[in-house]
């Protein structure tokens, strides 16, 4: 993993931003242990975010954003919905948001 890596990460030392994926291991693993694998890929980000079901409605358009960074303001958790379209998110309102606009 971590050889894998390398070349991302001298993208991002050059000042590139660099957006990677992985696919959550199953089930509905603690909050910060959804990627599967190696930690390598965890140790190696700025901010590390992970897409949850909120509970409830098992049909509902939201999803709940927790994020890990090594940035301050990189808020740790953000309600979001999917919009009719399908092609776009909007933040809801929600107590548990800590989302701050500048």
């Amino acid at each position: 993993m971590v050889d894998a890596l390398g070349p991302f990460v001298a993208l991002a030392e050059a000042g590139l931003a660099v957006w990677l994926l992985h696919h959550p291991s199953k089930g509905e693993p603690a909050l910060g242990q959804a990627a599967r694998g190696s930690g390598a890929l965890l140790a190696s980000v700025d901010i590390f975010l992970e897409m949850r079901h909120p509970g409830g409605n098992p049909f509902t358009r939201r999803r709940r954003i927790f994020g890990w960074s090594r940035y301050e303001q990189t808020p740790r958790q953000m309600m979001i919905e999917l919009g009719p379209d399908g092609r776009s998110y909007e933040r809801c309102a929600d107590a548990s948001d800590d989302f701050h606009t500048a």
